[in-house]
C-alpha cells in the first residue's frame, strides 16, 4: 500500500466535478480547482511505515499545512511527511481521532479507552493529557477543549485546558463522545453536545454562558470561518442530516435529508468566504442510492455534485487557493 501525490490546477470556489480515480489500493492527496484538469503525480510515493499488514484499516486523522501526517492502525500512530520522511511510529492503538495544533508542533490524541494523549509532531514527549476523557480540538497553539472525567453513560465536564493538562477553565456538563467540542474560529465561542438532543454554544470568557441552542444528536459541529453559523451533522431514523445553523438567530436550517435508511450526510468543509459547504453523502443500505459529496451555497440552495465516484474524502483543505482532501483505498 503506498502514498501517492497529485495537483490539479484551478480556483477553489465555483468548483467543477473531478473524475473517478482508478487507484483502488493507495490514499491519494488530491487538490482541485476550476479548471478540472486530470491529477498529474507531484513526488513519489512514498511506502507506509513496515508491519503494517497489506488491506489493514488505516485512518489519516490529520495533516498540517506543511504536509505533516498523522496515520493511524489499529495498533499504532504514524506521523511523517508526505514523501515518506521524517517518520516515527508511537505505540498507541485504536487510536479514532486527533489534531495537530494550528502551528503544526503538537498532536492531540484521543484513543477508544478514552485515554487523551499529546505528543510533539516529531514523535517525541509522548505524555497523557487526560484520562477517561473524550477528544480535544485546539483554542490557539497552547490550550485544548475537551469533555473529562467521563462517566459511564458518557457524560463529563467540559474544560478548556492548558497544554500540561491544567484545567484553565470549567465550562459545564457535556457528552464526551463520539464528538468533540468545536471552538469557534476566535475562540470566544464553543459548540458541544451539552445534552442528548441538544447542541449548546457557550462563551469561553468569564460570564461562562450558553448564547444559542440547537436541537439535535450531532457529530462534532464545523464553524463557518467568520463564526457566525456551523454546521451540523444530525442523527435520525439510520440516516444523518445536515444543517446548519445562526448562531445570532439561534435558527437551525435543514441542508439534506437523505431519502433512504443507512445512508449518512456530512458537512465536511466550508469555503473560505462562508458562503458555501461541501455536503459527504456516504450509503451502506440502498443500491438507489451513490456515494457522493456536493456543494451547497446557503443564500441560493444551488447544489453542485463534485465527484462520481464512491471514494471517501477525509482531511478536507478549503482554502482560497485550491480544495484539498485525501482518499482512501476504495476496497
Amino acid at each position: 500500500m503506498r502514498w501517492v501525490i497529485f495537483a490539479v490546477v484551478g480556483s477553489a470556489l465555483a468548483l467543477t466535478p473531478i473524475g473517478s480515480s482508478a487507484t483502488t489500493d493507495r490514499y491519494v492527496l488530491w487538490s482541485a480547482r476550476t479548471a478540472g484538469a486530470q491529477p498529474t503525480p507531484l513526488q513519489l510515493p512514498a511506502d507506509l511505515p513496515d508491519g503494517v499488514p497489506q488491506g489493514s484499516a488505516i485512518d489519516v486523522i490529520d495533516r498540517t499545512a506543511a504536509g505533516r501526517l498523522a496515520i493511524a492502525t489499529r495498533e499504532e500512530v504514524v506521523i511523517e511527511n508526505t514523501d515518506g520522511s521524517a517518520r516515527v511510529a508511537l505505540p498507541i492503538a485504536d487510536v479514532y481521532d486527533g489534531r495537530f495544533s494550528p502551528d503544526g508542533s503538537l498532536l492531540v490524541l484521543a484513543d477508544s479507552n478514552h485515554h487523551l494523549s499529546i505528543v510533539d509532531s516529531d514523535g517525541t514527549s509522548l505524555r497523557t493529557l487526560a484520562q477517561p476523557a473524550g477528544p480535544a480540538r485546539w483554542l490557539g497553539n497552547r490550550m485544548l477543549a475537551y469533555v473529562s472525567a467521563l462517566r459511564a453513560d458518557l457524560t463529563g465536564t467540559l474544560v478548556v485546558a492548558g497544554t500540561s493538562g491544567r484545567v484553565l477553565r470549567v465550562l459545564g456538563r457535556s457528552f464526551g463522545f463520539p464528538g468533540a467540542p468545536a471552538p469557534s474560529p476566535n475562540g470566544t465561542l464553543i459548540a458541544d453536545q451539552c445534552r442528548t438532543q441538544l447542541v449548546c454554544i457557550r462563551s469561553t470568557r468569564a460570564p461562562y454562558r450558553v448564547v444559542a441552542r440547537f436541537r439535535g444528536s450531532a457529530d462534532t459541529p464545523l464553524w463557518s470561518p467568520d463564526g457566525s453559523r456551523i454546521a451540523l451533522n444530525i442523527g435520525g431514523n439510520y440516516t444523518t442530516n445536515t444543517a446548519v445553523g445562526n448562531v445570532k438567530t439561534a435558527k437551525l436550517h435543514r441542508i439534506s435529508t437523505p431519502k433512504y435508511i443507512h445512508t449518512d450526510d456530512s458537512v465536511i468543509a466550508w469555503s473560505p468566504d462562508s458562503t458555501t459547504i461541501l455536503v459527504q453523502r456516504r450509503c451502506t443500505g440502498e443500491r438507489v442510492c451513490s456515494d457522493q459529496v456536493f456543494s451547497e451555497r446557503l443564500s441560493t440552495h444551488a447544489r453542485r455534485r463534485l465527484t462520481h465516484d464512491n471514494l471517501k474524502w477525509e482531511s478536507v483543505r478549503w482554502t482560497k487557493a485550491s480544495l484539498t482532501y485525501i482518499t482512501p483505498p476504495s476496497a
